[in-house]
């Protein structure tokens, strides 16, 4: 029977690096353009579909209106917790 001897004690945790304020402009930037991006998407599709199927325009532009709404209330929400 062979003996192993014990490894050795691990070394205590680093402390946390604090992310910099540079990253957090950074996804700020990124938000903002998917959201840019988004709302630009949203309406290329109302216009076509008004142009291609009259038919569904107010029900893609009812669809738009909310879409709008809920990127307007998640940008609210990720700057007033951004703040705190």
């Amino acid at each position: 029977m062979t003996i192993t001897p014990s490894p050795p004690p691990a070394a205590p945790a680093a402390e946390p690096v604090p992310v910099a304020a540079e990253s957090y402009r950074a996804l700020r930037t990124a938000v903002l353009i998917l959201g840019l991006v988004l709302v630009v998407l949203i309406v290329v599709a109302v216009v076509a579909v008004a142009y291609w199927r009259p038919a569904f325009a107010p029900a893609v532009a009812a669809g738009a209106a909310v879409g709008g709404l809920l990127l307007t209330a998640a940008g609210l929400l990720y700057t007033v917790l951004r703040r705190r």
